[in-house]
């Protein structure tokens, strides 16, 4: 009798059970593979190099803020200069505050703000009622916005203002500004990277290195900085006493011109 020898028939399949024990045994050394592999790269670096791509090398830097600073006088002022009437009925109160304001313009005017420096901001009308709420009367105001540009003059030309229309005048806050900050500025930015210098060599060596080159430069401020001071009306008007003086003398100080930079250095 022959013997025929045993052969692999494309056609064969196997039991389901069996192929099945075969699949959970291949995904049991896969993942005891993948197990292996994750637990010995743990707590390292790697770095994955793919053809055609590079990646930036990373430098040592430290950034600062360097700030100089620069005294300056101001030579502009801005405040607000407005006119309220008060009326028993809201077209008289219109009325007055319009007559107002058109001698508080007239009386600036005189006084050498030319009408470029002079911008109306603000209208207001409202009604007064008392703790019953009853009709009581109508107020309506005015609002200029004036720049004087001899600081000398500031408090003549107020003054002015204010005997033009009495009690029904409203002083705003002074707000003083630099025109030309140039020379200052250009002083503060040498001192402002002389700063930023300074601060990261400190931490240059704090972290025990040397500082290298100067790499960026960025201005993130430049500008001027009043001293703080300003003077503000109250709630009710100021009266002038028939064009006599009637505010003290507007002391303008001194303030400063201010950079800041944004510096890069290298560290060796």
């Amino acid at each position: 009798m022959a013997i025929e020898k045993a052969r692999w028939t494309p056609g064969l399949r196997l039991p389901g059970w069996f192929a099945a024990t075969i699949l959970v045994a291949l995904v049991i050394v896969a993942g005891g593979v993948g197990a292996l592999l994750m637990s010995q790269l743990a707590g390292q670096n790697y770095n994955f190099q793919f053809p055609g791509i590079t990646t930036p090398a990373v430098a040592d830097t430290v950034t600062v803020v360097g700030e100089g600073r620069v005294a300056a006088t101001p030579d502009t002022i801005f405040t607000d200069v407005g006119a309220e009437a008060q009326a028993t009925s809201l077209s008289l109160a219109l009325n007055a505050a319009a007559s107002d304001g058109d001698k508080l313009t007239a009386a600036l005017k005189n006084a050498g703000i030319a009408p470029a420096d002079m911008q109306t901001t603000s209208l207001y009308a409202y009604v007064r009622t008392d703790q019953y709420g009853n009709v009581v009367g109508y107020n309506a105001s005015t609002y200029l916005r004036v720049r004087i540009r001899d600081v000398s003059k500031a408090t003549s030309i107020l003054n002015a203002a204010a005997g033009a229309i009495g009690p029904d005048v409203r002083l705003g806050t002074l707000q003083y500004q630099r025109t030309d900050i140039a020379a200052q500025a250009a002083q503060a930015r040498q001192l402002a990277l002389a700063a930023a210098e300074d601060h990261a060599s400190g931490l240059a060596k704090l972290s025990n290195r040397q500082l290298g080159k100067l790499s960026a430069v960025q201005e993130s401020y430049v500008g001027y900085v009043a001293a703080g001071q300003s003077v503000q009306g109250g709630g009710g008007g100021i009266g002038a006493g028939g064009g006599a003086s009637a505010l003290p003398q507007i002391q303008s100080g001194q303030g400063e011109v201010v950079v800041q930079l944004i510096v890069r250095y290298g560290l060796n």
